[in-house]
Formats: structure tokens, C-alpha cells, sequence
């Protein structure tokens, strides 16, 4: 990967370091207010050094715009703030601009004002605020407040914060004490700008005297030197893991935002030194070629599956003279292929411009995809590898769109036209339960699903026991309401009717998933039975033999129709939760729990009056359950999930048929 992400910069700076820090931008979405209500605006801060005055005004976020105001990010959160376009106003209200005066040399003309804003501007807390957090804006200097006093300010806060504590210990007082100043500010900016609560400011930028910093040489020059120059200034001889140049290398990957190497542990360095500089040397060609192809990635190819984002890497098999706008092509088919395997909807967006990218077909198996997928929040957040699915070749994708429109025609012919029926990586997300945390709504197994991502793409067996255990959990999950601690969202509308008919939804999904793995190699099939032998509808006959059931599932699939049988009585009853399905325990149920509830099944179907148009699957039922009762090998949780699957089955067909 590594090496990929070191080709791709490449491909983009094509030797032309004037575009580098062009390149090192981070694009932002432009949303559309028709859908989300809201408009994204960048607000310009301008100094005026003249009157020592402050104004403000409103851009609304384009394309291009993050890139004309050098939007590279904020500064690491170990370092003061200094870059004068950020996404927090609270940089800009305190540290921004007397930490990058403290940068620039003593004859920067760009200093010699930014001094003046600070001497004529700025005020401070008291000397118990650290030096990050203690200089302001003087709000009453500025014009936004009539009075302010830092001091009091400070004070009224801290004593209202340690009343509301319950020791008196406030903690993390200076952020809090920088943040209630910040509201102050970004109210004051909403007034002036005549903004309604929904709109995003997505960034602030400086400007001073008519001129934007990011205009200043010296400005650009500082980011350079922060990316690439500081990183060399220690440099050693060395050889470069990268391109084999022998010259001045690095081992500092700290400005790199991926993990190329674990440096957390003392036992992953050369010789258990805890000195990594023979782990990866990079010469300063190569590192600005990984910064530029990280940026690039992070702008261009980056999706979502689930909840996870996912960075969609390319790297080339053999040599390929592609530049940037065949890359900007390639990047664009990548991730339209790619997300067509992870929501039907994406998979119809390919198929309406496949088209426009025949021109690369060429080369579309001269390289193999790495998927890396990240955890990466706010500013704060550092950068984590939750997993790498490496060596996917764009074949194995084409195999995966194929898989998907073959179970959606088989849900389609048996329940009818639509998309609850195409499984793409998406759908598998909400079929396979995860534990989350209350607070965070962070996914806390993300593991489990990501093993299954990988099995997919390198076409690894998945075990058959661990996905009917998820579905059945999923079951229950929807029965018993579980929903505040898994990834499973809550049905809109709550009611028993719109809980049991996800459940069902599921249920149906999970078969045509186990058959969508089947298709695609990674799930074996079981031995189907003979169903000829059955005496059932044509229908139900035709629906077991696509889903490949042996005898010992049919017979469980069957006890769950005549309990959807029993069920739909008892909903005509007005019994809306259906005390019939109470009989089913989602940790599991033996052989002796089958054969128990079987006569309480029968007398259900009598005293419900439904017995005789159900006497025949009834009898076939039995006859397979005393056929193989005595060498019985489903586990209890595939008992479980069989009698949903035959539950819902039927429920589907009752409530699309009524």
C-alpha cells in the first residue's frame, strides 16, 4: 500500500513541486440545500489594522474554494494552531494568529501586522490559563460586546462550573472557558451574517488589510517547510524504501496521515532499539509524493460502507504512463465500480455511466484495489486502521454486481419486485448485528463484519454458524427492542405490525445473503433434498430448492410456516404482538424443544380453525421431523433460524397476497 499511495502522488505532482501545496488541500462536499435544508458558507475574518477594526463576511462553499484558500488542515493536536484557514473558530478567537507570528522571521511584513492586531485586538485570561487558551480577542476592542473583562468572564464561569459539580473540581476548564467564549463570537458572526441555525459554516480564513494570509509567500512557504522541510532538516544518509535513492532519507512518518508501521511498541523497532529508522527511509521526492497521494486518496477516493469509510487504493501491476486527468478518470470509475457492490443505488448510478468510462477499459486489469478502512473523527481524532482488505482485483467486483442481480431476480420471483431484495455490502452492515457504545454510537466490534468484508473480497469461506447466529440475534433485536445497543436503527414508526415486519424483511434478506455468498464461493451449500418427494405448493417447493435446504431445515422452515399460519389468526384476533411467536427462544431451541412444541402447534392450528388447509404441511412437517429426529445435527440456533425463515416466508406471502 505503501508503495501504491507513493505512485499515485507521483502520477499527480508529475515532478511539478509549484502544484504541492495546491494538491495537499482537502476538498469539502458541497451538499445540496434542496435536500438538507442548509447552506455551507466559508466566513472571511478581515483585520483592519488602520482603525483596528474587525468584519466579517460570507462565500458560499464551490468546488474549488477550500483549494483557493489553502485548506490542508489544522496543525497536530500535540502543536499551538497556527494555519489561518481552519474548520474551528476557536483556534481563530485565540491561539491562530499569535502562533504563527511567533513563525514568521523578523522582517515578515505579514509579522509586522499580525503584531498589531495582537498589540490592539487581543486580550488575556489570567496567568493560571495555559499560554494555548490565554489570549483573546478583546470582544469589547472589536465591537462584539459592549463590556468585557476577560477576568470576570473567566471567574463567572468557573464558579458557575463548580457549582454545578459535584466535588467542585471542574474539569478541562480552559477548553470549557474557550468555548463559551467562542459562542459569543460565532452568535455575533450569525447576526452580522443574517444565518439561520441550519447553515454550516464549513471554514474561516484570515484576512488582513484587503489580503488574505493565505496569499503571503512566507504563509505558503511555512506550510511547506511544516509538511516536508522541518521533516529534513535532521535528515540522514540513507537508502530510500520507496524509489532506492541514495541520499538524504527520513524516518519520520509524523506528517504522513496513514500507519505504514506500528511505532506504539518497542518490539517492532530494528533490533529492539526502539530507534525505527531502518523500519522505512523515504528520500524527500518520495515523502512529498506520499503526502500529495494521501491527499489525493483522501479527496478522491474515499467512500462509506455502513457506518465505516473506507479508503479505495489502487496500486498498478506494471507500468502505466497515465497522468493526473486519466488519474482523475480512473479514481471516478474506481469508486462508481466499487460503490455499486455496496448500495443497490450505487450499483444503478454504474450502470448508467458505464459508458463514459470504456475509454479505460484497457486498463482496468492492470491493477488491483487495496480497501482501507478507517476510523478518523474531528481535528482531534487520530488517524486508525480498523482494517486492510489488500489484493482485490476489479474482476472480483464484477463477480460481486453479478451475484447481487442474480439473488435480486430470485427475490423478485418469489416476493415480488423490489430493492430490499439486492444484497450489496450495505444491506450484509444491518443483517449483522454489532454492539455499540451508548454515548458514542461508536461501533465497538467493528472486527467481526470487517472479516467478512475480506472473506468477500478474496473469496475466503465464511462460517455458516456465525452468520445464523447473527441473523437470529438481528431477530430478536427487532422482537424484543434492543435497538440502543447495536448498529440495528429503530423503525420509524413503533408499533408491534412495523417491528414484525422488519423482522421478516431481515429474515427473507438473511437467505438471500447466505445465497449471494454461496454465488460468490465464499459459503458452501448444504446437500438439498430430493423435493420432489414433498407434497407442497409448487411455489413453496420452488422456494426450498432455491435456497438449498436439506431435509432437517425444510422440516424447521415448515414448523415456522404453520406458525405464521397460527400467527395470522391471532393477529385477525386482534392480538397485534402474536402469543404464538413467544414460543420461540432466540438463544436457541434442542430437539426435545421441537418435539414439545409440535402437538401445541397442532392444537393451535385446530383451535384457531385453520387445521384443514394446513393439515398437508402439517403431515410433512412431521414425517421429515421423525425421519431425521434421531440423527439430528442442526444446532439449536439454526433450529431457531430455520423457524423464522419458514415464519417468514409465509407472513410476507399472507400480508403481499392480502
Amino acid at each position: 500500500m505503501f508503495t501504491a499511495i507513493r505512485n499515485i502522488g507521483d502520477k499527480i505532482l508529475d515532478g511539478n513541486d509549484d502544484q504541492f501545496l495546491e494538491v495537499m488541500t482537502i476538498d469539502i462536499p458541497v451538499k445540496n440545500s434542496n435536500i438538507t435544508g442548509a447552506e455551507q458558507y466559508i466566513v472571511i475574518i478581515e483585520f483592519n489594522t488602520n482603525d483596528n477594526s474587525i468584519s466579517f463576511d460570507l462565500m458560499e462553499l464551490k468546488e474549488n474554494l477550500p483549494k483557493r484558500f489553502l485548506w490542508v488542515g489544522n496543525a497536530s493536536s500535540n502543536s499551538f494552531q497556527w494555519l489561518a484557514t481552519t474548520n474551528n473558530l476557536n483556534f481563530i478567537c485565540s491561539q491562530t494568529l499569535p502562533s504563527l507570528c511567533a513563525k514568521l522571521d523578523e522582517n515578515s511584513v505579514l509579522k509586522q501586522k499580525i503584531e498589531k492586531i495582537i498589540d490592539n485586538c487581543y486580550t488575556s485570561f489570567s496567568d493560571d490559563i495555559k499560554e494555548r487558551y490565554k489570549q483573546v480577542w478583546d470582544l469589547k476592542k472589536l465591537g462584539i460586546k459592549e463590556e468585557f473583562n476577560p477576568n470576570v468572564f473567566e471567574e463567572d464561569l468557573r464558579r458557575k462550573l463548580e457549582k454545578k459539580s459535584k466535588n467542585g473540581i471542574v474539569d478541562k476548564f480552559e477548553k470549557k472557558l474557550l468555548g463559551e467564549f467562542t459562542k459569543i463570537v460565532e452568535n455575533h458572526i450569525r447576526n452580522q451574517l443574517f444565518l439561520n441555525k441550519n447553515d454550516e459554516i464549513v471554514l474561516f480564513t484570515i484576512k488582513i488589510d484587503g489580503k488574505f494570509i493565505c496569499d503571503y509567500s512566507e504563509y505558503r512557504k511555512l506550510i511547506y517547510e511544516n509538511k516536508v522541510g522541518e521533516i529534513f532538516e535532521s535528515s540522514k544518509q540513507g537508502i530510500c524504501s520507496a524509489c532506492g535513492f541514495k541520499g538524504k532519507t527520513t524516518s519520520d512518518t509524523k506528517r504522513m496521515d496513514f500507519k505504514y508501521y506500528n511505532t506504539d511498541k518497542i518490539t517492532f523497532s530494528s533490533g529492539i532499539s526502539g530507534n525505527f529508522d531502518k523500519n522505512l527511509l523515504v528520500c524527500e521526492k518520495c515523502y512529498k509524493n506520499i503526502l500529495v497521494g494521501e491527499a489525493y486518496i483522501k479527496n478522491n477516493m474515499s467512500t462509506r460502507v455502513g457506518s465505516f469509510p473506507v479508503y479505495v487504493i489502487p496500486e498498478f501491476l506494471f507500468g502505466t504512463n497515465i497522468g493526473k486527468n486519466e488519474m482523475d478518470r480512473l479514481s471516478r470509475q474506481i469508486i462508481y465500480s466499487f460503490n455499486s457492490v455496496v448500495t443497490y443505488k450505487s450499483l444503478e448510478d454504474f450502470l448508467d455511466r458505464i459508458d463514459e468510462f470504456k475509454e479505460l477499459e484497457d486498463i482496468k486489469d492492470n491493477y488491483v484495489l487495496n480497501l482501507l478502512f478507517h476510523d478518523s473523527g474531528g481535528a482531534s481524532q487520530q488517524f486508525k486502521i480498523l482494517k486492510l482488505i489488500k489484493d482485490v482485483p476489479p474482476s472480483r467486483i464484477r463477480e460481486m454486481r453479478t451475484a447481487t442481480s442474480k439473488v435480486q431476480d430470485i427475490g423478485n420471483k418469489f416476493f415480488g419486485n423490489s430493492r430490499s431484495w439486492a444484497i450489496e455490502l450495505d444491506k450484509i452492515y444491518y443483517l449483522i448485528p454489532l454492539r455499540i457504545r451508548k454515548s458514542k454510537k461508536e461501533i465497538t466490534e467493528p472486527a467481526k463484519l470487517l472479516e467478512i468484508y475480506d472473506a468477500i473480497f478474496a473469496q475466503n469461506p465464511i462460517s455458516k454458524d456465525f452468520l445464523v447466529a447473527k441473523f437470529v440475534e438481528l431477530a430478536s433485536i427487532y422482537r424484543l427492542k434492543r435497538f440502543d445497543v447495536y448498529n440495528i436503527p429503530e423503525p420509524k414508526a413503533a408499533s408491534d405490525m412495523t417491528y414484525d415486519m422488519n423482522l421478516i424483511r431481515s429474515m427473507l434478506q438473511a437467505n438471500l445473503c447466505m445465497l449471494y455468498l454461496e454465488i460468490l464461493n465464499n459459503l458452501q451449500g448444504g446437500e438439498l433434498m430430493n423435493i420432489e418427494e414433498l407434497v407442497l405448493s409448487e411455489d413453496l417447493k420452488g422456494y426450498i430448492k432455491k435456497v438449498k435446504y436439506n431435509e432437517q431445515e425444510v422440516a424447521m422452515f415448515l414448523l415456522g410456516y404453520l406458525i405464521a399460519e397460527i400467527a395470522s389468526a391471532q393477529y385477525k384476533e386482534k392480538l397485534s404482538r402474536k402469543p404464538i411467536l413467544d414460543k420461540i427462544s432466540y438463544q436457541g431451541m434442542n430437539k426435545n424443544k421441537i418435539i414439545m412444541l409440535t402437538p401445541e402447534i397442532f392444537e393451535k392450528l385446530k383451535q384457531y380453525k385453520i387445521l384443514s388447509y394446513n393439515e398437508g404441511v402439517f403431515a410433512q412437517y412431521k414425517m421429515l421431523l421423525d425421519q431425521n429426529i434421531n440423527n439430528w445435527n442442526l444446532t439449536d440456533i439454526m433450529n431457531v433460524f430455520y423457524i423464522l425463515s419458514g415464519y417468514s416466508y409465509r407472513t410476507y406471502k399472507i400480508l403481499t397476497k392480502s
